[in-house]
C-alpha cells in the first residue's frame, strides 16, 4: 500500500510491492517480460496476445468516476441486502461505488471505515486498508483489513522511512450491508496475523510482517485467501495460504504448509510465520474461472502488466505467466465478471471486466489515481473463433438492466413487470405477458452462420389459437424482416423461422411441448451448411427441420428482444456463434489451459548489483536502483551504474535482473 504526500514515498511503494510478491513471483518466465503491444490503453480499440496457451482478446475500456481517493487496493464487490452492487478500490480511507449493478455503480463520498491511527504496533490499528469484504446474505459483512504500523508517523523510527514499516491482518464486519465498519473486537484481538517478529525503530531490513490478503473465496464451506509476507530473516517470503470455517472470528484460522501437504493452527494471539508457497498464486486475487475450470490468480504491477496462475485446489499452482499487452494496465488488478453467479464475485467467466489503477498520463509508479476497467476474453486452443455473441445470466437482483457476460457487452434493458427471483442455487427472473428485455443493436447480433440459442425456462403459460410469445427475436415488423426469432406456439412447442429473400418466413416447430411448469434447458442448433434447425430439450434430440432458404438474407437494425409476450420464468438466454451441441462430446474439445514456460532466464550473468559499492548486497542497493529508475523514467537521466543489461537504459529489464540477482545471493546467504 502506498503513503501520500512525499516523493520519496513513491520510491518506498515499489521496494514494499518488490519484497513482498517477488520472492513468490520471481520464478516468473523472465523472457515473457517484453513489452508486446501498447493497444491496452486506447479506449475502444480491440487487440489481443497469446500468454502459454491462453489467448487474451483485449476490448472497451473506461475509467470509473472518482471518488476523491487513490484507488490503493484492488477493486473487490459484493450485493448488498438489497440487491444493490457495493464496490470499492479503498485508500486507508474507506469509501465505496454502489448500484444496483456493475453498469450503474454511483460514487459515494461518505467515509465508510477510517484507519484508527493507533501509535502502538501491537494494537495492529493504525493505517488500515479494508481490502476484501466478503458476505453470505448481503446485511452481515465480514472484511479482511491490510494494517500497516508506519513508525515514522509516530515518532518511532530511527533508521528511514521503509524500514519502519510492520504489517499485520485483522478482522472487521458490518451489520448494515457495508455502509459502516466495526472491529470485530478489541484490538489487539480481532488480529488474524501478526509478526513474529516485534517492531524494531532501528530495523535496518525493510518492511516486515503479513500483508496484501487477496479477497475470499468459498470452497467446500472453507473460506480460504493468499497473503503475502516479508522481512523475515528466515527466508520465509511469499505468498500463503490461509483459511478459516468462521469468517465472523479472528481466530480459529490456519495456515497451509507445503512442506507437510496440511494446514497449521495459527495462534489466537495471532503471532505466526507461516510457509509460503513456491510457485504460489501471483498476489492480490484470486477467482474461479467457470470457463476455465480451474482456479485463477491474478497480479497487476508496475510497467510490467498482468499475470495469472492456474489451480486446481487453490494449493499448488502453475508458474505465473505474463498477459501480453497489459503494460498500462498499472497496478492493483482484479477480475470482476458481469452476471456473476456469485455474490461475492468469486467466480468469473471467459469475458470478465479487469480492473486496475493507473495514472492520468499512464503508469508511473507510486502515481495511480484513477480506477479503470477493461473487458477482456480468455479462448483455450481451439476456441479462439468460437464464442458467445450475448450471455444474459440474468444474476442481478435489482434495477432494470441485465448485463451481458459475454465480450460484447450488448446489455439488456428490462421493461414493465418482471421479478429478479432465487431458488436453490440458481437465480432467475420472472417475466410477466407485459415485460420484456431490449438488447440495442449491434451488427455482430445479425447472423448468417453456423449459430446456437441455448436458454432455460419454466412455463405453464396457455396460448391462445394464433399466438405466439417471443423467447428471443430480432426482426422489424413481421416475418418479412426477422433476422431470427426463437417462440412458444399456441399448442406449448417451439417455433423458430427466419426470414427468406423475397418476403416470408421459413420456420419449423418441436416435437414436445414445454409449457408443462417444468424446468427445461433448451438449445436451438443451427448448421448453415445444410440450412438445418435441430431442436434439443433437456439435452436430447427433440426433432430437425431442413428450410429452402438461407439465414441471414434479411439482416435489420433492429433490436433484440426477450421475452415478449411471455409468462414465465428464464434463467438464463445466450447465442453462440457455432453449433454448440448439447452432449458430453461438444464440438469444441476442452483443453488444458496451464502454462508451460520454456523459454530460458534472461538475466546477464556475472553482474555487478552492490550499487552504492559497501561490499554488501541488500535494500540500500535496491534503494540506489529505484532512485535511478525513477530519474531516468521521468527526468531522461543515465546513471551507469544501474543500467545492468548495458542497453544504455534503465528499463524493468535491468529491474528484473536486479531483483533475480538480489534473491538468487539472498537464498545463497540462507
Amino acid at each position: 500500500m502506498r503513503i501520500d504526500n512525499k516523493k520519496r514515498k513513491t520510491v518506498l511503494i515499489l521496494i514494499l510491492v518488490a519484497v513482498v510478491t517477488l520472492s513468490a513471483v520471481l520464478i516468473l518466465n523472465l523472457n515473457s517480460l517484453q513489452k508486446e503491444d501498447k493497444n491496452f490503453s486506447s479506449s475502444d480499440s480491440e487487440a489481443s496476445s497469446t500468454s502459454a496457451n491462453i489467448k487474451f482478446e483485449f476490448g472497451r475500456s473506461e475509467s470509473l468516476p472518482s471518488l476523491g481517493i487513490r484507488p490503493d487496493a484492488p477493486a473487490r464487490a459484493f450485493i448488498d441486502q438489497e440487491g444493490y452492487v457495493i464496490l470499492s478500490a479503498p485508500h486507508d480511507l474507506y469509501k465505496l461505488y454502489r448500484g444496483t449493478n456493475l453498469k450503474r455503480l454511483i460514487p459515494d463520498s461518505t467515509d465508510r471505515y477510517m484507519s484508527e491511527k493507533n501509535s502502538n504496533p501491537r494494537m495492529y490499528a493504525d493505517r488500515e486498508w479494508l481490502v476484501s469484504p466478503y458476505t453470505e446474505n448481503g446485511k452481515d459483512i465480514f472484511a479482511i483489513i491490510h494494517n500497516e504500523y508506519h513508525g515514522w508517523e509516530h515518532h518511532n523510527c530511527n533508521t528511514g522511512t521503509w524500514n519502519c514499516w510492520w504489517n499485520s491482518i485483522t478482522l472487521a464486519r458490518s451489520n448494515d450491508g457495508g455502509m459502516s465498519y466495526q472491529k470485530v473486537a478489541h484490538p489487539p484481538e480481532h488480529a488474524i496475523l501478526s509478526p513474529t517478529i516485534n517492531y524494531d525503530p532501528w530495523n535496518e531490513n525493510g518492511p516486515i510482517g503479513p500483508m496484501e490478503p487477496t479477497n475470499i473465496i468459498k470452497k467446500d464451506g472453507l473460506y480460504y485467501m493468499s497473503i503475502g509476507q516479508t522481512g523475515y530473516p528466515t527466508g520465509r517470503n511469499g505468498r500463503c495460504i490461509v483459511r478459516t470455517s468462521d469468517l465472523s472470528k479472528a481466530t480459529g484460522w490456519e495456515s497451509y504448509n507445503p512442506e507437510t501437504g496440511g494446514f497449521d493452527q495459527i495462534p489466537n494471539n495471532s503471532i505466526f510465520e507461516c510457509k509460503p508457497l513456491h510457485p504460489g498464486p501471483p498476489g492480490y486475487s484470486w477467482y474461479y474461472s467457470n470457463y476455465l475450470e480451474k482456479y485463477v490468480g491474478l497480479l497487476v504491477h508496475w510497467d510490467i502488466g498482468a499475470y495469472y496462475a492456474l489451480s486446481d485446489d487453490l494449493l499448488s499452482w502453475t508458474e505465473p505467466v505474463r498477459i501480453a499487452g497489459t503494460e498500462t494496465a498499472c497496478i492493483y488488478g482484479s477480475f470482476i465478471q458481469p452476471g456473476s453467479d456469485s455474490r461475492n464475485f468469486e467466480t468469473i467467466e471467459r469475458s470478465p471486466w479487469l480492473y486496475y489503477s493507473s495514472d492520468h498520463n499512464g503508469c508511473v509508479p507510486g502515481q495511480a489515481h484513477v480506477l479503470n476497467r477493461r473487458r477482456i476474453r480468455m479462448s483455450k486452443p481451439g476456441e479462439e473463433n468460437t464464442y458467445e455473441l450475448l450471455d444474459l445470466r440474468f444474476n442481478e437482483k435489482a434495477g432494470s438492466d441485465a448485463l451481458d457476460s459475454s465480450f460484447y457487452g450488448s446489455d439488456a434493458v428490462l421493461h414493465g413487470s418482471y421479478e429478479f427471483r432465487s431458488g436453490g442455487d440458481k437465480n432467475y427472473i420472472r417475466f410477466s405477458e407485459q415485460a420484456y428485455g431490449s438488447v440495442s443493436h449491434k451488427s455482430n447480433l445479425n447472423i448468417s452462420s453456423d449459430f446456437t440459442i441455448e436458454t432455460r425456462i419454466r412455463t405453464s403459460q396457455n396460448l391462445q389459437s394464433g399466438q405466439y410469445t417471443t423467447l428471443i427475436s430480432k426482426e422489424q415488423g413481421a416475418c418479412a424482416n426477422r433476422a431470427y426469432g426463437l417462440y412458444l406456439s399456441p399448442t406449448g412447442k417451439l417455433h423458430f423461422s427466419y426470414s427468406k429473400a423475397g418476403g416470408g418466413c421459413v420456420g419449423s416447430e418441436s416435437s414436445s411441448v414445454v409449457n408443462d411448469g417444468q424446468w427445461h434447458n433448451i438449445s436451438i442448433v443451427y448448421d448453415s451448411s445444410e440450412k438445418k434447425v435441430s431442436y434439443y430439450i433437456d439435452g436430447n434430440l427433440d426433432n430437425s427441420s431442413t428450410f429452402d432458404a438461407q439465414l441471414g438474407q434479411n439482416d435489420n437494425t433492429a433490436n433484440l428482444i426477450i421475452g415478449s409476450g411471455y409468462d414465465g420464468d428464464m434463467e438464463h438466454m445466450r447465442i453462440f456463434n457455432y453449433q454448440k451441441i448439447p452432449t458430453s462430446s461438444s464440438p469444441v474439445p476442452p483443453a488444458d489451459p496451464t502454462p508451460d514456460p520454456t523459454q530460458p532466464d534472461p538475466t546477464p550473468a556475472n553482474i555487478d548489483i552492490d550499487l552504492n559499492e559497501d561490499g554488501e548486497i541488500n535494500m540500500q542497493d535496491y534503494h540506489v536502483f529505484i532512485t535511478d529508475y525513477l530519474k531516468f523514467k521521468r527526468e531522461g537521466i543515465l546513471n551507469q551504474r544501474s543500467d545492468i543489461t548495458r542497453d544504455d537504459a534503465i528499463n524493468m529489464s535491468d529491474y528484473h535482473a536486479f531483483i533475480v540477482e538480489y534473491l538468487k545471493i539472498k537464498r545463497q546467504k540462507n
